[in-house]
């Protein structure tokens, strides 16, 4: 007879010394490949078999450090913050920049700014960013002409954090405020007018001249009713509607004497605002109910080990920097 070995069961452990032996050879090893916790259990039970070996298994590969570091996992998603919406405009302005672009006239950029309450965007092509071309535009092409502000905001690219852009600022008492790092909501508005501009300027300007076309945009972008507020972006600063090609040459005009026009004007701007701002409020509000749905709140304690994404990522190496340790915490702040 043929002496065949067609099961064998699994031999049970006993030795805790040896449970941790082999687990560790079963996920660390070359040949294991540091599997996660279903198919490394898997793998031991063709083989071995003890009380509690999924907690173990499980205990052991969240305390792996090179899976905690190579393996990409669920990041921390906190709930989304709703900021205070501005009561007049050009109180809080967003800038950003767009390029670098192929050369148009000399120039390789485009500064943007956009007002917070009436999303009034003004572009403006430059040929560096450099702080003086950045802090220099400002003040000629949106302080000059719409008054002082009150809050920037921008992300942290060195031509806004700067020496230069910290005195123009502390000049003209207006706060700066930037964005975390790889994190742009802080001018998320901004950021998706850039996407629209780009297809714009992919649309109309075909040739290697688009910062001719910038003005025609910026006329488009602030003449259309916004989506946020249901006004456009030009009744809401100038507390009318602007006069359009399609418009009727003949169309009958009111007569106004200069006390009601300014009452009027007065009366339209104070309504459109204010119900601007009421359908700003309501946006972020439904925005954050839909983006609070799928948010994995964090609660870090002091002592907390940690591990940061690496943003820079190249390829081949390791997502997450640490592990860090957790020095003092402030709301869902941590300070590592």
């Amino acid at each position: 007879p043929l002496n065949i070995i067609l099961y064998r069961a699994p031999e049970e452990i006993k030795s805790t010394i040896l449970k941790y032996k082999l687990i560790d050879e079963f996920h660390t090893s070359n040949i294991s490949g540091h599997l996660g916790v279903r198919k490394t259990i898997l793998k031991l039970k063709q083989r071995y078999t003890w009380k509690n070996m999924r907690q173990m298994v499980k205990e052991f590969i969240n305390n792996c450090t090179k899976c905690a570091q190579n393996k990409t996992t669920k990041h921390i998603k906190e709930p989304l913050v709703v900021t205070d919406t501005p009561t007049s405009t050009f109180s809080t302005v967003s800038i950003d920049t767009i390029g670098p672009l192929r050369i148009s006239n000399g120039y390789r950029y485009i500064l943007t700014m956009q007002c917070d309450l009436s999303k009034f965007v003004i572009a403006h092509p430059i040929e560096t960013k450099d702080a003086k071309t950045i802090a220099t535009t400002l003040v000629e092409q949106l302080i000059l002409k719409h008054g002082f502000i009150q809050t920037l905001k921008s992300d942290r690219g060195t031509e806004f954090v700067n020496e230069l852009m910290h005195n123009v600022c502390t000049l003209l008492n207006t706060k700066q405020i930037f964005s975390a790092p790889y994190h742009h909501q802080t001018i998320g508005s901004l950021e998706r007018n850039h996407r629209k501009l780009n297809e714009y300027l992919l649309t109309f300007a075909d040739d290697y001249e688009w910062h001719k076309w910038i003005p025609y945009y910026t006329f488009a972008f602030n003449t259309t009713p916004h989506t946020d507020t249901g006004y456009s972006p030009y009744e809401l600063v100038y507390g009318k509607l602007p006069s359009l090609p399609s418009d009727k040459i003949n169309k009958e005009n009111k007569c106004y004497d200069i006390d009601n026009y300014a009452n009027e004007l007065h009366s339209r701007l104070k309504n459109s605002i204010t119900n601007a701002r009421k359908l700003i409020n309501a946006v972020k509000i439904k925005r954050k109910q839909e983006y609070d749905k799928n948010t994995n709140k964090s609660n870090f304690e002091i002592g907390d080990m940690v591990y940061i994404k690496n943003e820079n990522k190249l390829k081949h190496q390791s997502p997450y920097h640490g592990p860090y340790n957790i020095v003092n915490t402030n709301g869902t702040n941590s300070i590592v």
